[in-house]
């Protein structure tokens, strides 16, 4: 068999069964074989490589390559840019075996061999390609869900770690992880398996199977609002754009001093069949917001970034940089540079970025290309398809692209951060983002 097949004669409920024992395949297999294609001109190459590291691995346990130079790097970026790797189908692929291959051409290699080129066989502390890895070539230890783990806290995070995962069909982006969760507790997740709902009534049971669970935490997930028929609180797991990591589910928002006794009806209109009550204090209210971020990809952060920190004489001062007059204000607007260079600048690298993670715009690409990518990832997760908001206290936060002045930040009783809320007629409101950082807030 070199596929499995699901579009059958015998309609949605047909394709139900298939899905739903899917992972029976993959779990009984001897070994799972992943073709991603016919070699390239410079795919030879690497491959050799792999080739000869799993030679070696068969017979030591770690392997340390002197030829892992700019060409074999560059191919391997070529090769995790193929449609496999990005396929939320082919994960239980990924979590089957330890005995899982890759076959490029004539060419077979070991998972092992791959993912050991990946960190350089450096003990697994550093990548050496701009992306991160993928989750689907994550292996099984990484993948399936650990006998303490509950099927619904894990459910999320997959959904999280899989946010950038394509699927033809948009609600196979939950069906498809359904086979990573612990044999154990299969069948409590085989009832989300429908092919006979549409998105929104997916997405809608999840919402409500995630309120049972983590109560107002669950807001975290949903960063950017949706246009679909659907409440405005619920998450949309169609879309691509970044979520933080699943740790935000165990923290509060700071909320002490604040009174949280007012009572929030969020709802996408006042018609809505479904709305979410639930109690908070209103924090600002946004009155400017800067040019939105948009990425193609994690290195196009790199020029505006640069070009931020170097303009900037709190950061200049902060990350010892050369000063440059480079125009950058004008993406945000006088008000809100003018908030920026009266800020701390640890806290506003902290707002930026998502982390305290040092910053050097000057390191040299070549010598420090694995750390550098991997600080343009915290800058492309916090930023990407957002604005930097100033609000009427003097306060900037992070908010989605679609959010309008007049917009309220809001913190809500046990959600993990800042909530941006926009008022409707009767007292409802509309959920914007679920995630909106403050300093000294979350």
């Amino acid at each position: 068999m070199d596929r499995c097949r699901l579009h059958q004669p015998g309609g949605p409920r047909r394709k139900i069964r298939q899905v739903r024992i899917m992972h029976r395949i993959y779990r009984h297999a001897a070994r799972v074989v992943v073709h991603l294609g016919e070699h390239t001109p410079g795919s030879g190459a690497l491959f050799a490589e792999l080739e000869k590291a799993d030679e070696d691995l068969a017979s030591i346990s770690f392997y340390v390559s002197p030829n892992l130079n700019a060409t074999i790097i560059e191919e391997l970026e070529q090769l995790l840019q193929r449609p496999w790797f990005s396929r939320v189908w082919v994960t239980q692929e990924a979590a089957s075996n330890e005995e899982l291959k890759f076959m490029c051409g004539n060419s077979v290699v070991s998972r092992r061999a791959l993912d050991g080129c990946f960190f350089g066989y450096s003990a697994y502390n550093k990548v050496l390609t701009k992306r991160a890895l993928p989750i689907t070539f994550r292996g099984p230890f990484q993948l399936r869900q650990s006998l303490e783990t509950d099927a619904v806290s894990y459910l999320m995070s997959l959904l999280i770690q899989s946010r950038e995962c394509v699927a033809s069909d948009e609600r196979d982006k939950v069906f498809a992880l359904k086979s990573l969760v612990n044999m154990k507790h299969q069948g409590s997740l085989d009832r989300l398996i429908d092919y006979t709902k549409d998105a929104e009534s997916l997405f809608q049971e999840i919402a409500l199977l995630f309120l049972s669970r983590f109560d107002a935490a669950f807001l975290v997930c949903t960063r950017h609002p949706h246009q679909r028929d659907m409440p405005s609180w619920v998450p949309d797991w169609s879309q691509s754009l970044p979520l933080r990591s699943g740790w935000l589910l165990d923290q509060r928002c700071a909320v002490d001093g604040w009174s949280s006794d007012r009572m929030y009806r969020v709802v996408p209109n006042p018609k809505a069949s479904i709305a979410l009550c639930t109690y908070g204090a209103e924090y600002a209210r946004i009155t400017h917001f800067s040019e939105p971020f948009v990425f193609e990809r994690i290195e196009d952060v790199e020029l505006p970034i640069v070009a931020l920190y170097h303009n900037s004489r709190p950061l200049c001062d902060m990350f010892h940089l050369d000063a440059r007059e480079s125009g950058a204000h004008h993406r945000f607007g006088w008000p809100i540079w003018d908030a920026m260079r009266n800020m701390c600048p640890a806290t506003l690298h902290s707002l930026l970025s998502g982390s305290g993670t040092f910053y050097n715009a000057t390191s040299n690409r070549d010598n420090a290309r694995p750390d550098l990518y991997q600080r343009w990832a915290y800058f492309y997760l916090r930023l990407q398809g957002s604005c930097i908001a100033l609000l009427d206290n003097g306060v900037l936060t992070v908010v989605p692209q679609a959010a309008q002045v007049g917009d309220v930040i809001c913190l809500i009783s046990g959600a993990p951060a800042p909530c941006l809320l926009r008022p409707l007629e009767e007292g409802y409101w509309k959920m914007a983002s679920g995630d909106c950082p403050i300093p000294g807030l979350l």
